[in-house]
C-alpha cells in the first residue's frame, strides 16, 4: 500500500515537472511579436509568428526583392504588420519612452536601497520627491517632465 502511494506520488511530480520543461520550452523558443488585438497589455495576447519570423520577412522584401504579400505568407506574418513595420508606422515597442534613462534609474535605485537599509521608511511622497531633488540636481535639461502631483 505505501508502495503504491510513493510511485503515484512519484508519477505526479514527474508530471509537473514535465509541463514546467514545456513551458521553459515555449518561453524559450521566441517570444510571440505584438499585434494589438482585444486590449493595450502585452500579455492578453498572442500572435502566431515570433520576432524573427517578421524579421525575416523584412530581410525578404528589402535584401531578397520579395514582394511584401508573398515574404509575408512564406514567413506566416500579417501581411499588414510587415508593410506598417517596412514603413515605419508600426514599432515593436509599446507605450511612451521612458522619462529617465537606465543610468539615471540605476542610481535612483542605489539611493533608494541605501535608504532602506538605514531603515528610513519612504512613502509614494517621499520617493517622488527623492527623484524629483535628484533630477533637479544633475540634470541640465530635462527630456520629459514628471509631474508633481504633490504640490509640496
Amino acid at each position: 500500500m505505501e508502495k503504491m502511494k510513493l510511485e503515484k506520488e512519484k508519477r505526479l511530480l514527474e508530471k509537473k515537472k514535465k509541463k514546467e520543461e514545456e513551458k521553459l520550452k515555449k518561453k524559450k523558443a521566441g517570444r510571440p511579436s505584438s499585434s494589438r488585438k482585444g486590449g493595450a497589455r502585452k500579455d492578453n495576447y498572442k500572435t502566431s509568428y515570433t520576432d524573427e519570423d517578421m524579421m525575416k520577412a523584412i530581410k525578404m522584401v528589402q535584401e531578397e526583392g520579395y514582394a511584401a504579400k508573398r515574404a509575408a505568407e512564406i514567413c506566416g506574418v500579417k501581411r499588414i504588420t510587415l508593410h506598417d513595420r517596412l514603413k515605419g508606422l508600426h514599432s515593436s515597442e509599446l507605450g511612451r519612452p521612458p522619462v529617465i534613462s537606465p543610468e539615471e534609474e540605476e542610481a535612483l535605485v542605489q539611493i533608494l536601497v541605501q535608504m532602506g537599509n538605514f531603515n528610513y521608511p519612504l512613502t509614494q511622497r517621499g520617493v517622488l520627491e527623492i527623484v524629483k531633488d535628484y533630477l533637479d540636481r544633475h540634470r541640465t535639461t530635462r527630456k520629459g517632465h514628471l509631474t508633481n502631483r504633490y504640490n509640496t
